[in-house]
């Protein structure tokens, strides 16, 4: 006769910590409808991006055109065209409003997202390191700042939106 043997079960129960990435950005729109073509304007104002994650994030961000059928493009370089514009961001404090020389051609903020940097690393997203999007522990804010150039001409005289992303890894 074939006995079965029984053993207690062992459950091993292991935890880990979960860690979260997020980022919470004060959603700002801008109107640039009195601005000419061809011309350049830095925002009156910063828009706040917060790590509200659990866990040490570094800040990418991209733009892109979120109007259906624009005929406009978001510039991958700091060049705009015939419709085409050139969108730049910066983290700096939020007291003071940099100046159009503050923001360079590594500023540009285009399609691909893009990571920011110290000025060591390359410089991207800064002015002088007082603040970057490298780094940010969890709780803590930064103050984006956005120069925005109009195309040199357009095909349309619809009102146009361009979205900002910003995500952490």
């Amino acid at each position: 006769m074939l006995r079965k043997l029984l053993m207690p079960a062992l459950v091993l129960a292991l935890s880990t910590p979960v860690y979260a990435q997020s980022v919470d950005i004060l959603e700002v729109t801008y109107d640039f409808t009195s601005f000419a073509l061809n011309t350049s304007s830095v925002a009156v104002s910063s828009i706040t991006v917060t790590n509200n994650g659990t866990v040490t994030e570094t800040f990418y961000i991209r733009a892109a055109t979120n109007t259906a059928g624009s005929p406009w493009t978001v510039s991958a370089d700091s060049a705009n065209g015939f419709n085409k514009l050139v969108l730049q961001g910066v983290f700096h404090t939020d007291t003071v409003q940099p100046s159009h020389a503050q923001f360079g051609a590594e500023d540009v903020i285009n399609e691909t997202s893009q990571a920011s940097q110290t000025t060591a690393g390359g410089g991207r997203y800064t002015i002088d390191d007082s603040q970057t999007g490298v780094d940010v522990p969890a709780g803590e804010s930064r103050a984006l700042w956005l120069r925005f150039t109009l195309p040199l001409g357009t095909s349309t005289t619809d009102q146009q939106q361009v979205k900002v992303t910003v995500t952490a890894q």
